[in-house]
């Protein structure tokens, strides 16, 4: 009786023992034996190596028992929190505080090292504790990786609570398209029997989004630069970002019987191309003149009374009335109808011209053009013409209805139907006719009243 008590005591203090225990962090077993371990940093886009990537790793804390961390060497100052328990979230706060206190305190790395060909980085031999981990931006060509900073303790734990010494991280980034530029050059040209081949013409380039500072040899401010040139002279901005919008403007265009003349002047920034903007002054002792004349025609079953709305561009910023087309910054829009015309008279020779209707191919009208582009020719006249046509297909029109009507004749009727049901009903009738007849009295039951 004696040693059962006993027995019984031993399992309860074993039994305590054990529950004590399992309350004592794994990371004790750390500081028991660490042994030799290895850093081992994988860092891969999916399954595509980064190369070259150069990653600094500091030992900032000693693994203490119980699961806690004692600040060691130049990170002994650090405002950091460590815990025996930590979320991740709390984890990213940690590293943050700990690369803030390298950087400001200029602190060298354990070790460092870049990534090979496999995008691995690897060191052996190093003490356990808890390591922050930094690595530098790459830009590849077409993507930006940034590492995030983290830290990570040696040796790590598998799910039993053992020790592993040899450990893998694979950092986490964040990846942007790398920025693609463009160039922009402004060209000057003189020309003619008149022309000024030492004057300085004044240009202006307004670019959105709107940069500040030095792009090549362009300075802007809030988007606009202004600089100038002489003929046969160029300015260039480099640097531009792709997609961004420009326009050029020269102030003296068409100014002192020059006649200006231009390509290029708006537009978009390529991605690794350069894009020109030639801008041309022409001036002769005879200047030259020629005609641009717009017309219109409908055919088939078209609306020959409908406006039509025209656009004509020049390359050149001309403003003002030019016979009965009026002018603004090169551009002039009009309206026809079926056999009108309109005319720009007196327009430099030489000038290039595009003219568009705004409402071609529209509500079915089938829509073709000659001489839609071209150039003005010395004492002659460039005809542009529209022709639009409107011919339904045939299949269109619904046929005429017959001259007469014929109503419909026969009986559509279920004929079938009506057949059962009249049976039924016949059978009906002689049911209830037979049920209605009075009934018969037994044979023996007449005989027994008569002896009575």
């Amino acid at each position: 009786m004696r040693n059962s008590k006993l027995i019984r005591r031993c399992l309860a203090v074993l039994l305590c023992v054990l529950v004590m225990a399992s309350f004592i962090p794994n990371t004790v077993a750390f500081a028991a034996d660490a042994g030799s371990c290895t850093l081992r940093i994988e860092y891969l886009d999916d399954d595509r190596p980064l190369v070259g990537v150069s990653f600094r790793v500091y030992r900032a804390a000693d693994l203490l028992p119980h699961g806690e961390y004692g600040l060691t060497g130049s990170f002994a100052g650090c405002p950091v929190e460590l815990k025996n328990q930590m979320t991740n979230a709390e984890w990213v706060d940690a590293a943050k505080v700990l690369f803030n206190h390298v950087t400001a305190n200029g602190i060298l790395p354990d070790y460092s090292g870049k990534t090979d060909s496999r995008g691995i980085l690897e060191f052996s031999g190093i003490k356990e504790g808890l390591y922050l981990i930094e690595g530098d931006v790459l830009n590849d060509g077409t993507t930006i990786y940034t590492p995030q900073v983290f830290c990570v303790v040696v040796p790590d734990r598998d799910d039993n609570g053992n020790p592993v010494y040899f450990v893998t991280v694979t950092p986490k980034y964040e990846s942007t398209p790398t920025p693609r530029y463009g160039n922009l050059i402004v060209t000057k040209t003189v020309l003619g029997s008149a022309g000024d081949t030492n004057r300085e013409w004044h240009f202006t380039v307004i670019i959105t989004p709107r940069l500040n500072g030095w792009y090549g040899d362009m300075f802007f401010v809030d988007g606009v630069a202004s600089f100038t040139l002489k003929s046969g002279q160029s300015v260039m901005a480099s640097g531009l970002p792709a997609w961004t919008t420009y326009s050029v403007a020269e102030a003296e265009a068409n100014q002192d019987g020059y006649v200006s003349t231009w390509s290029g002047g708006n537009g978009v920034i390529i991605a690794d191309q350069t894009v020109t903007a030639d801008f041309y002054n022409r001036k002769d002792l005879q200047p030259q003149f020629g005609n641009l004349v717009v017309r219109k025609t409908v055919t088939g079953s078209g609306d020959v009374t409908r406006e039509w709305y025209f656009r004509v561009t020049l390359n050149s910023p001309l403003n003002g009335w030019f016979g009965n087309m009026f002018f603004i910054d090169g551009v002039a829009e009009f309206v026809l109808k079926h056999g009108e015309s309109f005319a720009a008279l007196d327009l430099p020779a030489g000038l290039t011209y595009t003219v568009e209707e705004l409402d071609a191919n529209y509500d079915g009208y089938v829509t073709t053009s000659t001489g839609e582009v071209g150039q003005i020719p010395a004492n002659g006249t460039a005809e542009a013409e529209f022709f639009n046509d409107l011919t339904p297909p045939p299949g269109d029109t619904p046929p005429p209805p017959p001259s007469e009507y014929v109503p419909p004749t026969g009986d559509n009727s279920h004929l079938d139907l009506w057949l059962i049901l009249m049976v039924v009903s016949a059978v009906g009738l002689v049911f209830t006719i037979l049920s209605m007849r009075p009934k018969r009295k037994n044979a023996s039951d007449s005989s027994s009243g008569s002896k009575q």
